[in-house]
């Protein structure tokens, strides 16, 4: 049994859920993109080195956009470049985007970046707590990390502890909830009762305890020029996700449905610690896809 729900909630179903397909699903991509637009064009005229991450990266390389049946957009930026990144964002747009962060946003329970559009709606199992709910774009930064090998496991395994006690915190939060997105897969339902335990032990301190705590660990290594990086909140986890800050931080310009956005030149790197043969394109009902309970576009239907 796996103790991460990472797979179980990309994969689960809810008979409540809309489905974003067919023209839904083509209105929010368009969405999307709007929002990045912005965000590279910010990342242009201020100098922040950002790339497309995880699926949108995969989307580029393999479709040249976004992956057809998906419906979000990720950006990696380096971590000393974050603040930089959200003043800019408000000067540029004061009033057009809500703005997450693990350090400021309450209740929030993550450990990357959110940009919500305002007056759009798309509410995921994330989004129980809150209203600032719009079609958005996230954003994961890269951790500095330790050139010494030992020290770098270490602080990998510390943020990996970390981060599994702020997951079973909030599964045991909304547990009913948790339990009914993985009704039918007995993997799922174990892992969900196993986490909900440990997260009622760890219910002493509250969510917003734990994601401080926890990005705290995450930030810990404050050299802006180390040899290494991570992804703690990436899909691999952050021993799974350990880069070469050289590498991952050398970018180009690459088609990306009629526009360009920035991608790392070590993207086969990147793709197969993520996706292993990441050229094939998986069969439907593998296909990853993110729990939606509200959806409207407001003024930009």
């Amino acid at each position: 049994m796996k103790f991460s729900s990472f797979d179980y909630m990309k994969m689960a179903n809810d008979d409540s859920a809309i489905a974003v397909e067919g023209e839904l699903l083509k209105k929010c991509q368009q969405i999307e993109l709007s929002v990045v637009d912005d965000l590279a064009s910010i990342c242009e005229k201020y100098n922040i080195n950002y790339t497309l991450g995880g699926g949108s990266a995969l989307g580029a390389v393999r479709h040249q956009g976004m992956i057809p049946w998906d419906d979000d957009i990720d950006i990696n930026i380096f971590r000393k470049d974050c603040e930089k990144f959200i003043t800019a964002l408000e000067n540029e747009y004061p009033n057009k985007y809500w703005i997450h962060t693990p350090e400021k946003t309450k209740n929030y329970g993550l450990l990357f970046l959110q940009i919500r559009l305002k007056g759009t709606i798309m509410r995921g199992r994330e989004d129980i707590d809150t209203n600032e709910c719009g079609i958005g774009v996230d954003i994961f930064p890269y951790e500095n990390t330790y050139d010494n090998k030992l020290l770098r496991i270490m602080h990998g395994c510390l943020c990996m502890a970390m981060k599994f006690c702020l997951s079973c915190r909030k599964i045991w939060e909304h547990r009913d909830f948790n339990m009914r997105l993985v009704r039918g897969d007995p993997e799922g339902e174990k892992s969900i009762k196993i986490k909900s335990l440990i997260g009622a032990i760890t219910s002493i301190f509250s969510i917003d305890d734990w994601t401080h705590g926890t990005i705290r660990c995450c930030k810990m290594n404050k050299n802006n020029d180390s040899k290494f990086v991570a992804i703690p909140s990436g899909r691999k986890q952050f021993l799974g996700e350990i880069y070469r800050r050289d590498e991952i931080a050398d970018t180009e310009l690459v088609p990306f449905d009629g526009r360009k956005y920035r991608l790392t030149k070590a993207v086969d790197q990147y793709m197969k610690k993520l996706y292993g043969n990441y050229m094939q394109i998986p069969s439907i009902e593998k296909r990853e896809h993110h729990i939606v309970y509200e959806l409207d576009f407001g003024v930009y239907e």
